[in-house]
């Protein structure tokens, strides 16, 4: 790996019987040195490396045949483990000894290979037991074991262990301990050596300031590690012992990466043993890089989700161990020390308004400049971030009930058919409705929608329980947030259709403004409203004034009462509300799913139809018209239709529920000759504004219709099997007719 990237290099091959991973394998908490690729079909025996652990447990005689072997490894690791004095200062043994009396024991202490199944204290009734001594795991475990209990106590790295010594008795006492990893790196203090350290540093035995009555504390000390760091030498012991328990120590060989610039990455790293040093370019530093040591920390703002690519390579010189702590592991020890979360919201913080890094941040489109950098952080923090191959089915099911924003790649959005509606790219967002809890299962179209990686892509997913927690601590924004998914929701909703939102080709969804310019068009659809309707909210009410043209962009949505007809994406309600005919709604229509919808209001059309001649000519019979009976429901206006002036009112309404406003245009045909008839499905219309004129085949006049008239009545009684002759709209206005199925 360079600085920036990593190139791959073949350096041998494998053969039958080739092993891979032993030194992983058996505990030495090492990172693979080389990846191994099949370059033909391989038959390959996959051992999990915890199965092999727990049989040397229970079996520990088994490791007796590849004990050289572990014997082996273990010389080699333990030349290049931390010192002793970092293992010591890890029990809590030695917590009020002092450093002096630390680094005497550490300097004359011996460092000893156990492998699996082999004894590391004998019983108390065993000649070779030297009683007083204590012994401290370095590396790997150790199981304390009695015949009448078995296996009752486990000793891991940093814990100490022995029977009565001078620093206090162990649980031990009187045990067998054996090594129970396949192999073991032990500090074996005799108590001699315990005693000549307490007088040369206290002068006396009684100036030590341990009992030794005391139990011997198994609690390890790994907090030291982080103590010594800018970032967290104000925090409490606590948290960073229990920051320390939940990293995990890595070893690296020398050459090998520790990070590489670049790639994505949650960890931070604390060097605690070796040389690494950074590969950047000249004239770069780092704050916590020393010339000689290298680089002690880096990757804090990964970890603190500030960061999501290391922004650096770092390489080891020489054999190094690290304590590394991931995104995850910290927010669970902040979740039992919630009191240090802003402590740490601050860093980060100051650090992305400040550009440390200089990772580019890919913002979620819903969040405009107003929303504050940490609500920001708190969900780059804390959201998952996922990669996915092309293709990748598993996506669908990982982002079921989350939003999802595109941070790298082409994410396809396909109908349930297979068919692709639409790209996302990054910086672009899919399913953001749910963070306003509308639900997370079948409440939009967008939900049975699939989305298919088109080449590789990392995302990021937000589920409404994580931003119901971040805008719970920065709730003045949430009103803008929610106009900004409004928005979002409507422009995808639109693009979906085609068009673009507050544009001409909206109206044009309406068969009334086809017909008119698109000059008029344009000049009021910056009037355009749109909102968010959730399910069961209604859309319009049976009865109830209105004067909203309102246009479906998204959603599907169901009549309680009134004419039935289908709501869905394109579906324009309310056109004779817009133009004056009516001033109340014929029907309550309300949301099955999500909706999202363009409404029109009819002062917005009324103050700028003047402006536009040619429209308002056009639109002039159906004006007279609102002008005389625009105040009337369609019962009433139908009911003083002359040929059904003397129908009882429940037949009016009977009609009304298949009644259908429609409009022609100049020299247009309502009724076209040689139509087919059929009683009960053809329907008649009634002339409510404008003019006709009634042709036989030869195109000569045979009558002329208006207001009040009916047309196609005779085939819609089915008194004729076709019709007989046509009807044309006439004159420069258009016609509006009511169509009765």
């Amino acid at each position: 790996a360079g600085a920036g990237h990593s190139d791959w290099h073949a350096i041998g091959r494998l053969g039958p019987g080739a092993i891979i991973g032993d030194l992983p394998y058996l505990g030495f908490s090492m990172v693979r040195a080389a990846s191994a690729r099949a370059v033909q079909r391989t038959e390959v025996i996959i051992l999990p490396a915890e199965l092999l652990r727990s049989m040397l447990r229970c079996y520990p005689g088994m490791a007796a045949g590849v004990e050289h072997r572990l014997r082996e490894m273990g010389s080699f690791v333990q030349n290049r483990m931390p010192q002793r004095m970092e293992a010591l200062l890890q029990t809590n043994v030695f917590a009020k000894c002092g450093q002096q009396f630390t680094s005497w024991i550490a300097n004359n202490c011996e460092r000893m290979i156990f492998v699996a199944g082999q004894v590391v204290k004998p019983r108390c009734d065993d000649p070779d037991l030297v009683p007083g001594t204590l012994y401290v795991v370095q590396h790997g475990y150790c199981v304390a074991e009695t015949a009448e209990d078995g296996q009752f106590a486990l000793f891991r790295e940093g814990m100490a262990f022995g029977g009565r010594t001078l620093v206090g008795v162990s649980d031990a006492e009187g045990a067998l301990v054996r090594c129970a990893s396949p192999i073991a790196l032990v500090l074996v203090i005799v108590q001699k050596r315990l005693r000549e350290g307490i007088l040369r540093s206290f002068g006396k035995m009684d100036g030590f300031p341990v009992n030794q009555e005391d139990r011997i504390s198994t609690k390890r000390v790994f907090g030291r590690v982080f103590s010594s760091m800018v970032l967290f030498m104000s925090c409490p012991p606590e948290f960073l012992e229990d920051l320390a328990r939940a990293g995990a120590v890595r070893s690296y060989m020398p050459g090998q990466t520790l990070a590489v610039a670049g790639h994505k990455d949650t960890r931070m790293v604390i060097v605690i043993g070796g040389i690494a040093m950074p590969e950047k370019l000249v004239g770069e530093r780092d704050s916590h890089e020393d010339e000689d040591k290298g680089v002690s920390m880096f990757g804090e703002l990964v970890m603190l989700g500030a960061q999501h690519k290391n922004h650096m390579t770092v390489r080891a010189m020489t054999f190094c161990n690290t304590m590394e702590v991931t995104t995850g592991a910290f927010l669970s020890v902040i979740a039992k020390h919630p009191a240090e979360e802003k402590r740490f919201e601050d860093y980060a913080v100051k650090a992305l308004a400040s550009g440390v890094g200089g990772e580019k941040q890919v913002r979620w489109p819903i969040f405009d400049e107003r929303v504050p950098i940490q609500t920001l952080y708190m969900i780059n923090l804390r959201a998952e971030r996922p990669t996915y191959t092309a293709n990748d089915p598993k996506l669908n099911e990982d982002a079921k009930g989350a939003a999802v924003l595109v941070l790298q790649g082409i994410l396809g959005v396909c109908d349930t058919q297979g068919r692709e509606i639409f790209e996302l790219g990054p910086g672009e967002c899919i399913n953001e409705h749910l963070l306003l809890g509308f639900g997370p299962q079948g409440t939009a179209p967008e939900d049975e929608d699939r989305l298919v990686p088109k080449v590789d892509c990392e995302l990021q997913l937000l589920t409404p329980k994580l931003w119901k927690d971040v805008v719970a601590r920065y709730s003045s924004v949430l009103e803008g947030i929610k106009k900004n998914i409004t928005k979002s929701l409507t422009e995808r909703a639109a693009r979906k259709l085609g068009v673009l939102p507050n544009s001409p080709e909206v109206l044009q969804f309406s068969k009334v403004w086809r017909l008119l310019s698109f000059d008029l068009a344009a000049g009021v659809c910056r009037f355009l409203e749109t909102h968010l309707l959730l399910p069961g909210e209604e859309l319009t009410s049976f009865g109830k004034f209105g004067d909203l043209m309102i246009i479906v962009l998204s959603g599907a949505a169901v009549v309680e009462q009134g004419p039935q007809m289908e709501i869905k994406a394109g579906t324009v309600i309310g056109e004779e509300l817009l133009l004056g005919l009516s001033g109340v709604y014929p029907m309550t229509i309300r949301a099955s799913s999500v909706m999202t919808v363009q409404v029109l209001k009819r002062r917005h059309f009324a103050d700028t139809l003047p402006k536009f001649e040619e429209d308002l000519e056009r639109l002039g019979p159906i004006l007279k018209e609102a002008r005389s009976t625009g105040g009337l429901s369609m019962v009433k206006k139908l009911k003083r239709i002359p040929a059904l002036s003397q129908a009882c009112w429940p037949f009016i309404e009977m009609l009304c529920h298949g009644a259908e406003d429609i409009y022609f245009p100049p020299e247009s045909y309502i009724i076209e000759i040689g139509e087919p008839c059929r009683y009960g499905e053809t329907p008649l219309y009634v002339m409510m504004a404008g003019k006709g004129a009634i042709e036989n085949a030869a195109g000569v006049l045979q009558n002329v219709v208006g207001a009040g008239d009916l047309i196609g009545e005779g085939g819609a009684l089915g008194l004729a099997p076709t019709r007989m002759s046509k009807v044309r709209a006439t004159g420069k206005g258009l016609i509006h007719c009511v169509k009765i199925q």
